[in-house]
């Protein structure tokens, strides 16, 4: 009996979405992925430089409801100022789908994340969602155009 209950759960296990997802992966999926969470490691770390390598010279960005213009642009006026002013920035709980056709990618992505501003008490935590687009040029995977919005936990 109990080598039936075995069999049973290996089963299951094996026809989930989850690990099925996990199994059919392709390379090209995981090295878009590995884009996805070089640019959430470079964040906590508070590297510009780092994000910047990250994508194309002429990568767009929209937050917020905003168009913010192109990746050098936002990083010199917006994001490169926050991460500055932070002590620390940490992201968690992270969901990623990644899907590829070709020479370009499409990734959503969901998570926590939980700021401490130098000179502020308190923590800043929100809930947030992303889309990034990536292109395959030169063999590379790079972040094309990217799409954050967050909410208060």
């Amino acid at each position: 009996m109990q080598h039936y209950h075995l069999a049973v759960l290996a089963a299951l296990a094996t026809a989930s979405p989850a690990s099925a997802q996990i199994q059919t992966m392709s390379v090209p999926a995981a090295e878009a992925r590995k884009v996805l969470d070089a640019f959430t490691s470079a964040l906590g770390r508070r590297e510009v430089g780092e994000i910047a390598r990250l994508f194309t010279p002429d990568a767009a960005v929209l937050e917020g409801g905003k168009y913010e213009g192109r990746i050098s642009q936002y990083l010199e006026h917006h994001l490169g100022p926050e991460l500055a002013a932070f002590e620390s920035f940490e992201i968690k709980d992270r969901k990623v789908d990644v899907q590829v056709r070709g020479d370009v990618a499409w990734a959503r992505e969901e998570y926590a994340y939980v700021i401490r501003a130098k000179g502020r008490e308190g923590l800043i935590q929100r809930q947030g969602v992303s889309t990034a687009v990536l292109v395959q040029t030169a063999g590379s995977w790079r972040i094309a155009q990217l799409h954050l919005s967050s909410r208060p936990r």
